[in-house]
């Protein structure tokens, strides 16, 4: 019922919070949507990956770190091969697909065998997840950016972060309520 309201609300006025329009576009949606998957996905692994090694596995706050060191490299090392590959072939929506669908492969790898896999082999697993994930995060931009046009830049920048913000909220929130509920 909210959402009917919002978009109701979001048709009516001149300048509005999400730009209901640009998402007409498919290159916009799709773009938004993934960068709502990134957001979820990086600040789960961000803010789980911590508990479950120190809960689970009984890791030390060295190993730990490493681990969240290999996730930050991998992020870094892939948002800048990514625009080198952009850059070069011109291709931007495919790199990013490619790489959440490896991203998915690697955390369903995690989710079986996380307890078999050694400190370092889940530091290897997590860093290429990571890598395939720092595909995303730029090329969403640039592609959101081009596709909606000079006029509405700061509209369609807008929305990519919005779209990451309510993507890294969801872990969060998803905490809250098994904390609430139990």
């Amino acid at each position: 019922v909210c959402f009917v309201f919002l978009m109701r609300q979001e048709f009516r006025t001149e300048t509005p919070l999400l730009p209901v329009r640009l998402l007409r576009q498919s290159a916009i949606w799709r773009a938004d949507l993934m960068a709502v998957c990134h957001g979820a996905t990086l600040v789960s692994l961000v803010s789980f990956m911590p508990l479950y090694l120190r809960a689970v596995r009984q890791a030390s706050a060295g190993d730990i770190s490493f681990i969240l060191l290999s996730v930050s490299a991998g992020v870094g090392i892939g948002s800048i091969l990514t625009g080198r590959i952009v850059t070069r072939t011109g291709k931007t929506m495919i790199i990013p697909s490619i790489g959440l669908m490896i991203t998915t492969v690697t955390l369903v790898l995690f989710s079986l065998y996380a307890n078999d896999l050694s400190l370092r082999q889940l530091a290897g697993l997590l860093f290429v997840n990571s890598l395939t994930m720092g595909s995303v995060m730029g090329v969403a931009q640039v592609t959101v950016q081009t596709a909606a046009g000079p006029r509405v830049l700061g509209q369609a920048a807008s929305s990519v972060q919005l779209s990451r913000s309510v993507g890294a909220s969801s872990p969060t929130r998803c905490t809250s309520l098994a904390a609430i509920f139990g």
